[in-house]
């Protein structure tokens, strides 16, 4: 009985693995312009990680639709928060549905691209690193919308 259990979980999370990626972008020339303009954050969720195993989740991450971002159409871009005049200059580039945005005096920065319509982008970014033998990684699922 429990064999045949286990085997009935195990058929019902291989066909769950197989559903389809969530994954609406345009072809790479489209991405490009559908990506212009200011786009305002939704929601996004913040995994941390320790070793592999998961320490720490933020859903919604304080995150308020008042942040924006905007994307120009000659590689360059700002961000910051309605009602406020300080902004964040950057430039940015997309390659291979990866999306690269480098802050004055920063490390660039990548997010794949998930989704990217006419009013919905979203976006991973996955950042990995190791300190005295322990790897962390930090995940974000970052929500934006037109």
């Amino acid at each position: 009985m429990n064999r045949k259990l286990l085997t009935l979980v195990l058929l019902i999370l291989a066909f769950a693995a197989c559903r389809k990626d969530e994954t609406d972008l345009p072809t790479k020339i489209d991405i490009k312009q559908s990506i212009l303009g200011k786009w305002h954050y939704t929601a996004d969720t913040v995994k941390m990680y320790t070793n592999g195993a998961i320490t720490q989740t933020y859903p919604t991450g304080g995150v308020t639709s008042a942040y924006w971002v905007q994307y120009n159409s000659d590689g360059t871009g700002q961000s910051g928060i309605d009602g406020k005049t300080d902004v964040t200059k950057f430039t940015y580039s997309i390659n291979n549905n990866i999306l690269t945005v480098t802050n004055t005096g920063s490390s660039p920065e990548n997010a794949k691209i998930k989704k990217l319509t006419s009013n919905r982008m979203i976006l991973f970014y996955d950042d990995r690193s190791v300190s005295n033998g322990v790897i962390s990684r930090t995940t974000e699922v970052a929500y934006f919308s037109k």
